[in-house]
């Protein structure tokens, strides 16, 4: 059995006293006034019992107003000395208890008082923690599964009123109430040692301010970058944003990216229910999109695409049956968008209201798999329950996505376990913290690490020889970093040779092949990044140790050996198939 290294085990135990702490935050802010209440009661009355029996066995008179007088006074230290040494054990007990309950209410009254200032304290200690803006209901999700993740959390909302504020307030989150556009606001947030921004708010523009604000607040950060991640509701601008940014020249300080929880959910939705259930392709499979929500048009995208990298694809489309009310008009406008959309799929459009579903025009339809995505939760179940009733299919499978209604799709998937039929729930299963904190730049830097592995096996190079070469999980934060810096320094590269970044619309177009010189040019822009970033992180010239951070490499390009120069280049050429991965292609830059 293989002992976690001194480093890997103080992580995990500092991990888990930091869970501890923030349950027993948790816990106390819960409890503390009926607990205290509580405790006040019982000290009373043990304060009262004793009094009672110290009076009544020395024959002193006292009425039952003085014994409760001076159980009160038990609470300021005023009535507990008595001359005996062996005072009955309830008043032995409530003279320790009652100043004890009267200190802790004191202080819990102060901290309750002084919360403000509390949060500023915590905040000003804060490091390597997450800031999320908005705590509606991606926010707030996002948040708790963050903290029960161990991540260190800052939540800001602008209604002081939001019961979900209380609530991650009390679980360990540090909550600030205002407007995040305002800079004076993120200047609050400790942004400067913050690992992660992550936007929320409703309107795309808004989210987009944020993160723009939050850049230009850090340019002039030094070490790793803030990763600022902001959502986007339509797919298609998310995806135009992304291209952007990954096209433009590096930020200093921070890299923004974007996510949309559509597009993400389709992917995830497809991965718990997949509709290619046999590896036979002699029939094309028949799958069922009831619904084209912004989901139910990116489960049909991703569904197409999934098929068309599948062996044997060609001339044998998945067969998709969709139904809406524009069902007609909106595949349209996604064959527009992804001119290849029907060499993969063979889409059979039924124009029906589907709030509610009219079951009659399922009559006769067939499918293995049927994806129900309607916004509303009680039409989404009663469409589910229709498909699975009248599909002329065998055992067809019917996801229906509920975002709200968990109570439903508990019963659903739970002991009762209606045949056939599961829920999926949006928001739960996009708010994950390692997909949605991993972005772009994480899926590009990890297929960039890959190919470096890839290259190394090639020249028999172990990690005996090069501690580099060892799976992702295990690589030096350090270097990690250095993978995603040269992720964002993509474009900057491919601008330097009239190339642009792009969506990959066209499933069929093969990568880009880049010209000897353009490869040699931005071979050398690669290692003059590399000597840049390293010096910034500390690095001197010295035998390659990643612990000692030396490098034998930073010198200038053409004193490199050929044998190193061939290293960048293949990092270059690598690029297409980096973008491909991530869902981009390179293009003819249009100045």
């Amino acid at each position: 059995m293989n002992r976690p290294s001194p480093s890997r085990w103080s992580k995990r135990t500092s991990a888990l006293g930091t869970r501890l702490v923030r349950f027993g935050l948790s816990w106390w802010h819960a409890v503390r006034w009926p607990l205290l209440g509580v405790a006040t009661l019982l000290t009373f009355a043990l304060g009262v019992v004793g009094f009672r029996e110290y009076f009544d066995g020395r024959n002193v008179e006292k009425s039952p107003l003085d014994v409760v007088y001076l159980s009160l006074q038990l609470f300021t230290l005023e009535s507990g000395s008595v001359p005996e040494t062996n005072p009955p054990w309830q008043l032995e007990v409530a003279r320790l208890a009652a100043p004890t309950v009267s200190a802790v209410a004191v202080l819990t009254a102060v901290a309750v008082a002084f919360q403000d200032q509390l949060r500023e304290w915590r905040l000003r200690r804060e490091r390597g923690h997450v800031v999320v803006c908005g705590l509606g209901d991606s926010g707030a999700r996002l948040v708790a599964r963050l903290l029960e993740a161990g991540h260190g959390v800052v939540g800001i909302d602008v209604d002081e009123s939001n019961p979900a504020a209380t609530s991650l307030r009390r679980q360990g989150a540090i909550i600030v109430f205002g407007d995040a556009r305002h800079r004076a606001i993120l200047e609050r947030l400790r942004l400067d040692r913050a690992a992660y921004l992550v936007s929320t708010i409703g309107a795309d523009d808004t989210n987009a301010d944020v993160i723009l604000g939050a850049s230009e607040l850090v340019s002039r950060r030094r070490g790793s970058a803030l990763v600022c991640l902001a959502r986007v509701r339509d797919p298609d601008l998310c995806a135009l944003l992304r291209a952007e940014e990954l096209a433009a020249p590096s930020r200093p300080g921070s890299r923004l990216d974007f996510f949309n929880t559509d597009e993400l959910g389709a992917r995830l939705l497809l991965r718990a229910y997949p509709p290619f259930i046999s590896d036979e392709f002699g029939d094309s499979p028949n799958v069922m999109v009831v619904g084209l929500n912004r989901l139910g048009q990116s489960v049909i995208v991703e569904l197409a695409r999934q098929w068309r990298a599948r062996p044997n694809a060609d001339g044998n489309p998945v067969v998709v049956t969709v139904l809406d009310p524009r069902a007609v008009t909106t595949l349209n406008r996604l064959r527009s968008h992804y001119p290849h959309l029907d060499h993969a799929a063979k889409l059979v459009a039924v124009e029906t209201e589907i709030e509610p579903l009219d079951s009659g025009v399922l009559d006769g339809t067939s499918a293995s798999v049927a994806y129900v995505c309607i916004d509303d939760d009680s039409a989404s179940l009663q469409a589910a329950f229709a498909v699975h009733d009248r599909l002329n299919s065998p055992k067809p499978l019917v996801v229906a996505e509920l975002d709200h209604a968990r109570s439903l799709g508990r019963l659903i998937d739970g002991p009762s376990q209606v045949d056939r039929i599961r829920s999926f729930n949006v928001v739960d299963q996009t708010m994950a913290p390692s997909l949605l904190l991993g972005g772009t730049y994480e899926i590009l830097a990890r297929a960039i690490h890959d190919q470096y592995l890839a290259n190394e096996r090639r020249r028999q190079n172990t990690s005996a020889t090069n501690p580099s070469m060892v799976p992702w999980e295990q690589l030096p934060e350090g270097l990690k970093e250095s993978n995603r810096d040269q992720a964002a320094h993509i474009g900057t590269k491919l601008a330097a040779i009239g190339k642009a970044i792009a969506p990959l619309t066209d499933w069929d177009a093969g990568e880009v092949v880049f010209a000897p010189d353009e490869v040699e040019l931005m071979a050398k822009m690669e290692h003059e990044r590399f000597v840049e970033d390293r010096l910034r992180s500390g690095w001197t010239p010295g035998p390659k140790d990643v612990e000692a951070k030396t490098t034998p490499f930073l010198i200038p390009w053409d004193e490199l050996s050929e044998d190193v120069k061939d290293k960048d280049r293949e990092a270059v050429r690598g690029m297409p198939s980096f973008l491909s991965r991530a869902g981009y292609e390179i293009v003819c830059s249009p100045t």
